[in-house]
């Protein structure tokens, strides 16, 4: 471009522009101040924001530079605040270097020219430091660490699992002697087969694919088998699984009828005929050949642990086991003391598990004939044996229980003295307690719990489905307190 066209292109400029305002440029302190109210934020909240303490803030506001501590630090609170208020950084600087020295305009200028780097905008996106390579590598290690501890806890958490393939009811034809079981359990598991009394029956161990077998000895009648497993890895026990194995029983034989004995038929001349009779017979012998008859049952086994034989018992609370073949006993008691004849604890029937029994009777001071029974069944007979207890203990005693298949809250008191703080009974479950005075039962639901006194059978407390008190006294029938 040539000078001429210079001057016209200035000329044309100076056209073009605004007449020059005359009026001087506001302050930084307005400017800041100005940008601030347009935020719309106070001193305080730009403390917070700018880490610059208010008084510093308000100082650059004011002008009043001498509050801050000195021109480098003026230099810096200027740049960031006004980084934060949206202003140019530089032209603050510019600004301020003016008001203090109109003359060093073009130097400090220079002196300023580096943006800010405090409240520089932060770089976006990932970058793979080693720091961050480091820190994703544990948490990887991490993860698997505790993945692999939640596997575990699952793994040894699980219950293993005893299979038959078998029905867990067999039956098998007359004669027979064995039976074969079959299943599968854990891998190398030992699986344990127990009969209807405890007594061990047989043991196999599983193979690598968890597939066992054995072979058991059976008699005539019903065989109950019990059959457990344990994880050889994790030591935990599977359910036990329960088999019945009936032999069919030879069927009873009539015994053949014996020929009523036919009179001689005389005809006139001739002898009546005598039959001969065989010389081999027995004198009463007859000569009709016997017949047997259905085989009896098996007598079940029972053994009795307690109570002895002529014990004496301190607790009134008698504690009646002992070991058995068959499924279940009946436990009674009956008294044999002399005067007058305390409550009848009725007879009650007890289930028996893995071949044992045992079960708590309440019963009055005195001498008692305890006996239990075996429950028969098609191979079983019943057995029953009777020991003499004499029971002697001051006071009285208190059966409280609820009913099979409900549940009730219950509290009990003695002789003033709470036993505990209650809890829920369900099911048939039983409390024996001796009292001297007094026993008083709190419960929640009346109609499903039962109290018996001196070990009379226990009776139910009142029809109501609610909430009740009762007090049982030395010698007298439980008398309700409180309740609906």
């Amino acid at each position: 471009m040539t000078a001429r066209q210079q001057i016209r292109v200035g000329r044309r400029l100076g056209r073009d522009r605004a007449p020059v305002d005359a009026t001087p440029a506001p302050g930084v302190g307005d400017l800041l101040h100005a940008a601030r109210e347009k935020k719309g934020v106070d001193l305080y909240r730009a403390e917070r924001d700018t880490k610059i303490r208010a008084r510093h803030l308000a100082a650059l506001e004011s002008g009043d530079y001498a509050e801050l501590p000195g021109s480098v630090y003026v230099k810096g609170f200027l740049r960031n605040y006004a980084t934060y208020l949206g202003l140019d950084p530089v032209e603050a600087l510019e600004r301020w270097h003016e008001e203090q020295d109109p003359g060093q305009r073009v130097a400090a200028t220079a002196a300023v020219g580096v943006p800010p780097q405090p409240l520089a905008d932060p770089r976006r996106g990932l970058t793979f430091t080693p720091g961050v390579l480091v820190a994703v590598v544990l948490s990887l290690v991490v993860v698997g660490f505790l993945g692999y501890v939640a596997l575990q806890l699952t793994r040894f958490s699980q219950t293993p699992e005893l299979s038959l393939s078998v029905p867990a009811y067999i039956q098998l034809p007359l004669g027979s002697t064995t039976v074969t079981l079959s299943g599968n359990a854990p891998v190398q598991a030992t699986v344990d087969a127990t009969d209807g009394s405890g007594r061990p029956a047989g043991s196999t161990v599983a193979n690598d694919e968890g597939i066992w077998a054995m072979d058991l000895t059976v008699r005539r009648g019903q065989n109950d088998f019990t059959l457990v497993t344990r994880d050889p890895e994790t030591g935990r026990d599977a359910p036990p699984r329960q088999v019945m194995v009936v032999v069919a029983v030879p069927e009873a034989s009539m015994p053949a009828p014996t020929p009523a004995p036919t009179a001689p038929v005389i005809v006139p001349g001739v002898e009546p005929t005598i039959a001969p009779v065989d010389a081999s017979l027995e004198p009463g012998a007859s000569a009709v050949p016997e017949v047997s008859g259905s085989p009896a049952a098996d007598a079940a086994q029972l053994e009795l642990s307690s109570p002895g034989e002529r014990s004496t018992s301190k607790d009134p609370a008698v504690t009646v086991k002992g070991r058995t073949d068959a499924r279940a006993v009946r436990i009674s008691a009956t008294w044999e003391g002399s005067g007058k004849r305390p409550g009848n604890p009725g007879t009650v029937q007890v289930d028996v598990r893995r071949g044992a029994f045992s079960r708590d009777i309440a019963l009055a001071p005195g001498r008692w004939a305890v006996t239990v029974e075996t429950v028969a069944t098609d191979s079983l007979s019943s057995t029953t044996l009777t020991r003499s207890v004499e029971v002697d203990y001051q006071g009285f005693v208190v059966e409280v229980a609820v009913k099979q298949g409900r549940r009730a809250w219950i509290q009990v008191t003695v002789d003033g003295r709470v036993l505990d703080a209650g809890g829920v009974m369900s099911d048939g479950d039983r409390r024996i307690v001796r009292a001297r005075e007094s026993v008083i039962v709190r419960t929640g639901v009346e109609r499903n719990t039962l109290v018996g006194v001196q070990g009379a059978r226990p009776e139910q407390l009142g029809p109501t489905i609610g909430v009740g008190v009762w007090r049982v006294d030395k010698g007298k029938a439980p008398t309700r307190l409180q309740g609906r």
